[in-house]
């Protein structure tokens, strides 16, 4: 899983904005709702999510908050 972790924070980083990792199959990035609001997830492994917050739609600034079972 750390492998996939890494390569997730990488294609983060490689990334122009959010509609562009919405978009790249097999991550099923989406920003969550409700008392999550503010976040958005792609998968890691399994039922495993990588959360992160950013600031603005481009990808200037992404922090990586936990990654949880789903």
């Amino acid at each position: 899983m750390a492998k996939r972790f890494i390569e997730r924070v990488n294609i983060i980083k490689v990334s122009k904005n959010v509609y562009e990792l919405t978009q790249l199959p097999g991550l099923r990035c989406h920003p969550r709702k409700g008392e999550q609001k503010g976040l958005h997830t792609i998968d890691l492994y399994d039922q495993y999510r990588l959360y992160f917050t950013l600031e603005g739609e481009n990808l200037n600034t992404v922090c990586i908050e936990k990654v949880d079972e789903h």
